[in-house]
């Protein structure tokens, strides 16, 4: 309450802190008494509770770190993943799907309320020439502008492509363990090249990946579409993994909403679009989804633990309890 504090209590301050410290006191010795009396009794009681206090810390650090912790990105509640929604079935059910090169395209073209940007990532396993021999490493394709999206800064140079087209050299970002593993750490390396997949990229940033999204690459090149991919009879090609960025003072369902009706409009010029409609979804709850059930085991195994380590220890001061009582009875008697 304002202007209350321990000192304004009718009990002088010192008083109250001497009164603490003498429970503190009395408390640890007694402890210290049934310690030295029942060692064993003592050893179960705290063995039994840091049992279950361990359990239960470990099982929730993992769900934690694995699951429940904000995605290590700037504002990453506001980054969401699209979908497009399927024709409903028999009891109204809609089937996500990816995104297609076309689609994209419309996204990334339309100036929205509700959105930032759009941008899409696709999965690539280049090949990399170093010392005669091909190897192959990890790679995406991402779209311009798809790490300042996530908000990833670079370590060195820079993320941004030449244009939003790709550029006449081709350009490739590396990622830390990568250029760590591959280069030694040379900050020479970035206005190099490197040959991936017989053609000469040129290194201009290196990024560090913290984990969680996007999944851990070598290497990210420029997403470009050829004319032929961004036909008409593309539009099925559901395959390309998009974010966007919902706006600080819009809200997730907003953003569906807008999102649901403009590809509702693309049926009449697009067939294949018939029927279909959007969505947006959390980016973090997106990538839980799947280990929810899981997540819900981890928690529930953890307060088990705890709950099992206390009806142990409750069992073991009521033995006491008897025996102490049944000990002061014959005392009383004698």
């Amino acid at each position: 309450y304002p202007g209350l504090s321990l000192r304004s209590l009718p009990l002088p301050f010192d008083t109250l802190a001497h009164a603490f410290l003498s429970l503190v006191t009395s408390e640890l010795r007694s402890a210290l008494r049934v310690l030295r009396r029942r060692p064993l009794f003592a050893a179960g009681v705290a063995g039994t509770m840091a049992l279950g206090l361990s359990s239960a810390i470990v099982l929730g650090g993992i769900a934690w770190r694995v699951w429940l912790r904000p995605l290590p990105l700037p504002d990453s509640e506001s980054l969401v993943r699209i979908y497009e929604l399927g024709r409903p079935d028999e009891g109204g059910e809609r089937d996500r799907g990816r995104i297609s090169p076309p689609l994209l395209r419309d996204l990334r073209g339309e100036e929205w309320s509700h959105f930032v940007d759009f941008a899409g990532i696709s999965s690539s396993t280049p090949e990399w020439m170093v010392g005669g021999e091909l190897r192959q490493i990890r790679g995406a394709a991402v779209s311009p502008g798809f790490l300042e999206l996530l908000g990833i800064a670079p370590l060195f140079g820079r993320t941004a492509w030449a244009s939003r087209t790709g550029a006449e050299v081709p350009e490739v970002v590396l990622s830390e363990a990568f250029w760590r593993q591959g280069f030694g750490a040379d900050p020479a390396t970035v206005g190099s090249s490197i040959d991936l997949g017989g053609t000469p990229h040129e290194v201009i940033g290196v990024v560090r990946q913290a984990g969680g999204y996007p999944p851990a690459v070598d290497v990210f090149t420029p997403l470009v579409f050829e004319e032929r991919q961004l036909g008409e009879g593309m539009r099925g090609a559901r395959y390309l993994d998009v974010v966007a960025r919902v706006r600080p003072e819009s809200t997730i369902e907003s953003a569906t909403a807008e999102l649901a009706a403009f590809v509702e409009s693309l049926g009449p010029d697009h067939p294949i679009h018939e029927g279909w409609s959007g969505e947006a979804v959390s980016l973090r709850g997106d990538l839980v989804g799947p280990f929810r059930d899981v997540l819900r085991l981890l928690i529930a195994a953890g307060l088990a633990f705890f709950a099992l380590a206390l009806v142990n220890v409750v069992g073991l001061a009521s033995t006491r309890a008897l025996e102490r009582s049944h000990e002061i009875g014959i005392r009383r008697a004698l």
